[in-house]
């Protein structure tokens, strides 16, 4: 039994790749990255300029204004929230979350340089390959996200109870999906992925893992109680950004087997 106790507490701090040897290879840097962060960022404003044009604010119609006994019945409590410091907080818990994909990666490599696991010129190449591919799972999520918008131009839970003011500002009708909860997903889901792919140990992962869930479910939780979106915008916010994370993963070239460490 205390052999077994050992052997668990040992396996927490190896690689989770070591543990998994069929996971997935690091990101490199390529030539065009910078084209994969610029594309979606300028699409993302783009967009959001247009959505005077784009979205309709179709509940001040009076043929068919919005009624709270057509949404969806798990939904229509989200109507009564509007409570300013979950919203508050809500911004909180995205923030912490983009640091975390920026900051996270960085100082797991700088760890690896110091404890002599890499080459300097290696290290750098790295840090920029994983910098690259965060925010780029985040502006792409955004872009996504932004999308779902304006192609679906659901009203905001807020509108439901002031529809002569609320109702005629086209930004009101951005419920889903949630882009908070989606890029709170994508930001801490691709902090994952590459600290697997960098062969941090599993007690990171676990640790990061916990963080993740946690920022994802707050997030959602407060924009719920703020009266910005409904339930089926953050739980489809955070599925999206889940996707979005796997998506720009994958999809981006990896590094060859002989130059894994």
């Amino acid at each position: 039994m205390k052999r077994h106790g050992v052997n668990f507490f040992r396996s927490l701090g190896k690689p989770v790749q070591t543990l998994a040897p069929t996971s997935f290879r690091p990101v490199r840097s390529i030539s065009w990255d910078f084209g994969l962060i610029l594309a979606p960022a300028l699409l993302w404003l783009a967009i959001v300029q247009s959505r005077s044009t784009l979205i309709h604010p179709s509940c001040i119609d009076p043929a068919h204004p919005c009624k709270k006994q057509e949404v969806f019945f798990v939904d229509q409590l989200s109507i009564d929230f509007q409570n300013g410091t979950a919203d508050a907080y809500s911004y909180l818990t995205q923030n912490l979350s983009i640091t975390l994909a920026i900051t996270l990666p960085l100082l797991w490599n700088l760890y690896r340089a110091y404890s002599g696991r890499n080459l300097i010129l290696h290290r750098l190449r790295e840090m920029w390959a994983d910098f690259c591919v965060g925010l780029q799972a985040i502006l792409w999520n955004g872009l996504f996200t932004e999308m779902a918008h304006t192609g679906f131009h659901r009203p905001r839970p807020f509108i439901y109870g002031d529809l002569a003011t609320q109702g005629l500002d086209p930004a009101h009708y951005t419920s889903f999906y949630s882009g908070h909860t989606s890029v709170t997903a994508a930001a801490n889901v691709i902090v994952l992925l590459l600290l697997i792919s960098r062969q941090a140990p599993t007690w990171l992962i676990l640790a990061d893992l916990g963080i993740t869930e946690g920022l994802i479910f707050c997030t959602g939780y407060f924009r719920i109680l703020a009266g910005r979106h409904f339930l089926t915008d953050v739980i489809c916010g955070g599925i999206a950004g889940t996707l979005a994370a796997l998506l720009v993963f994958a999809v981006h070239p990896k590094e060859p087997h002989s130059r894994l460490p």
